[in-house]
């Protein structure tokens, strides 16, 4: 199939998705070089490896050896390195080309295990929203006292001596 051809399917695919229906999590550089049609793998050299390593946060393992499971970097969209795109979209018409074979890497993923809803860790989440908050506080700070306001109280309060 022309990638012209793929590219209409995905679409509709997208306008036909139910509300609520999932989200899966993408490598952008995966993405990007899929959509220019120069991914596909020469036909011999085994199956096409999309490779989530790069947006996944470090494998912890508990007291009792047990790994937790792979949790996305709440960094990896905010920084680009990873793009949210419909679930049916990527399976029906992303990993679905002709007889293509895709492999996700690392191996314990799965097309079910990168959704948003199971890669996302809200811990991580929420400690992400942490620190942009305070690093809006400091930069509000900077510019406060870059702009010669070091004797007034950043929060509007009395000034300090």
């Amino acid at each position: 199939e022309g990638v012209d051809e793929l590219l209409r399917a995905g679409v509709a695919a997208a306008t036909e998705m139910a509300p609520g229906e999932e989200l899966a999590v993408v490598p952008s550089k995966w993405l990007e070089i899929w959509l220019q049609g120069t991914e596909s793998e020469p036909v011999g050299r085994g199956p096409t490896t999309v490779d989530y390593s790069a947006l996944l946060l470090p494998t912890l393992v508990d007291v009792e050896g047990r790994e937790a499971p792979p949790a996305l970097d709440p960094f990896a969209t905010w920084d680009g390195r990873a793009k949210v795109v419909p679930v049916n979209l990527l399976r029906d018409t992303f990993f679905k080309c002709g007889s293509r074979e895709i492999t996700l890497f690392p191996g314990e993923l799965s097309t079910e295990s990168i959704s948003l809803g199971r890669l996302s860790s809200g811990p991580a989440c929420r400690a992400m929203q942490g620190l942009m908050r305070c690093t809006r506080e400091l930069v509000q700070l900077a510019v406060y006292l870059r702009d010669g306001h070091c004797a007034e109280d950043p929060q509007g309060g009395a000034k300090t001596e």
